[in-house]
């Protein structure tokens, strides 16, 4: 794909309003959304019709995304229940996030 044209060449579409997107350091094609309806969806630039994985971070909008730039795999939500969680994945073998630490 060539971002120096104007033409859009993949899109994607969700259920909730999307909060917030952010781009995998580790992985260019890769890129995270948090949605109004509580999910993070990884997805990938090469097939963007299915996200990579999916997972209910919280009940309400989950308002909320840092991707780590250190380390692959880990990344931090925060939503309006006012809780903070800590989410690992292992990128090279394909896993779902796992919660690793939760702040209340």
């Amino acid at each position: 794909t060539d971002v120096t044209t104007k033409e859009v060449t993949h899109s994607v579409k969700l259920k909730a309003d999307i909060e917030s997107v952010k781009w995998d350091s580790f992985n260019s094609s890769w890129f995270y959304c948090a949605s109004e309806d509580g999910l993070v969806q990884l997805y990938d630039t090469k097939n963007v019709k299915h996200p990579s994985w999916s997972i209910q971070v919280c009940q309400g909008p989950a308002s909320g995304l840092s991707v780590s730039t250190c380390v692959p795999g880990l990344f931090a939500t925060g939503s309006t229940d006012k809780a903070l969680k800590v989410w690992y994945f292992d990128s090279k073998k394909g896993t779902e996030p796992k919660l690793i630490y939760r702040k209340k």
